[in-house]
This record gives C-alpha cells, structure tokens and sequence, in this order.
C-alpha cells in the first residue's frame, strides 16, 4: 500500500449537501478541515436496481449486479465470494493488514482470519460472531435493536444485551461522550415519541466508539467502516 494507510467510510445515503451544511455549521470539525485536500469524484453505478444492499456489493467487488448476483442479505456467498470476493478478503489474502466493521454482506466471520486485525460483520448478520471475540458482546446488541426496528423504529430496549454492553463499556472502547449522548436521547423520547426515528442512528455512533478503540490499538492498512442513516 505504498505506506499509506486507508480508511474506507462508507457513508450510506448521505447527500453531499449535508456534507456541505455539516463542514459550515462545524468549521473546526475534522471533516471540515480535511474535506478542502480531497479530491471529489462523481461514480456512477451500472446497475438498474440501486439498493443499498445491491450498490454496495458492487462497490466493494468490482462488478455490476449481473455478475455478483447479491440481491437479498442472508444469501450463500460461497461460490460468489471465490468468483467475486470483496475488497477486504483480496486484501487480507494477500497479507496487508485489514479491518472490517459493518459493510454490507461482510456476514459470516471469515474461517480463516489471518491477515484481519478485526472483523465486526454487518448489523444484519445471522448470528453475533466477531473478532476480537470481546467484539460479539456489541454485536448481540446490535442486532437485537435492528430486529426490533426492522420496518418501524421501535421504543424497546432488549435488557440482556443491553445489560451486558453496559457492564463491558471500558473494554469495549464506549465513551461517556456516547453515553450521555444515548441517555439524552432517550429522555427526548418521553417529550417527543417522534424522535425515536434517530434510534438507528445511534447505533453507528456506538459502533464508531468500538471501531475507533480498534482502529488506535491494531492500526489496520485498510479498513472499513459503514454509516448506516
């Protein structure tokens, strides 16, 4: 990789306009400092259904919809990932250090993790398996909120795993920063049932927590992260 280290943010379905309005209203903001030295380039997708799940899988391997064939999550990848893999497995094989949290059809752990720093799959995975292995504490409350607000956002909390991410918070890498965060959130919710839709959100800036922690401690040559809006 040249020495140059690569952090891949999927920002999903975030217009460049909230960009823009996010970089104005935060002029000192990482973002807003960095975003003048890039450079902006405008893809288009050659596939005719656009779908995050669909789109995605294209990103990350290469060739359009006709080819990969993922149209649904849950589907067998076997075959498709050996014909079509995705960007972090070409990387990891071929020894460059890498880290995955949440893209899309990242689901299941790899068998084989040699050349992962970590591994955290998508928030519609089957099952909670990651690596680190501490990881998977997260990620039992991760999706049991996505199943809970599969359609609809819904106003339930699951106790267990959200005691158990309670409780694995310094481990974790959670920050007080998040925390209060969440709790405000949640006291705007009894004034404001409304606000409950932003609930998803949350859930990518308690990954982001977690992601970050990983980030400092195995500093991965690639690596992904996705911001589901």
């Amino acid at each position: 990789m040249l020495g140059r280290k690569v952090i891949f943010f999927e920002l999903n379905e975030v217009p460049l306009r909230i960009i823009d309005y996010y970089c104005q209203k935060y002029p000192n903001s990482c973002l807003a400092q960095k975003l003048p030295q890039c450079q902006q380039y405008k893809t288009y997708s050659p596939d005719t259904i656009l779908s995050p799940w669909i789109t995605w899988a294209t990103l990350h391997r290469g060739v359009p919809a006709t080819q990969h064939t993922i149209h649904h999550f849950g589907q067998n990848l076997t075959a498709i990932d050996r014909e079509f893999p995705p960007i972090w497995q070409i990387l990891a094989s071929q020894g460059i250090l890498t880290g995955v949290f949440g893209s899309l059809h990242s689901y299941p752990l790899p068998k084989c993790l040699d050349g992962y720093t970590f591994y955290v799959p998508d928030s519609f995975a089957s099952s909670s398996e990651c690596f680190p292995e501490n990881l998977a504490i997260f990620q039992e409350f991760n999706l049991a909120m996505a199943r809970l607000s599969g359609r609809n956002v819904s106003d339930k909390i699951p106790k267990k795993e959200t005691i158990d991410l309670l409780i694995n918070v310094p481990n974790l890498g959670l920050t007080l920063s998040t925390i209060l965060d969440i709790l405000q959130q949640l006291m705007i919710e009894k004034f404001k049932p409304w606000r409950k839709n932003r609930r998803r959100t949350y859930q990518t800036v308690l990954g982001f927590d977690l992601f970050f922690k990983q980030l400092k401690i195995s500093k991965p040559d690639f690596c992904t992260f996705l911001q589901i809006m």
